[in-house]
């Protein structure tokens, strides 16, 4: 299943959403952050790197297999 990579504006700041959900990292004491930014800018460049990384993963996890 792909997954869908989105920004949203919410409360004044822009989430970086995965299938229409904000993207949520753990921490290590078991609490976890939204990843929203103060600028659109600074969402797309986080949203391009994940973009370059699921690409990356897709295409070791290919090779792999050959």
């Amino acid at each position: 299943m792909n997954s869908v990579l989105g920004i949203m504006q919410k409360n004044g700041k822009f989430v970086v959403t995965q299938n229409g959900q904000p993207i949520n990292l753990p921490k290590s004491d078991g609490q976890a952050i939204v990843t929203e930014f103060d600028t659109k800018d600074d969402a797309q460049r986080y949203l391009d790197i994940l973009s370059r990384l699921s690409k990356q993963k897709k295409h070791r996890t290919s090779n792999a297999k050959n």
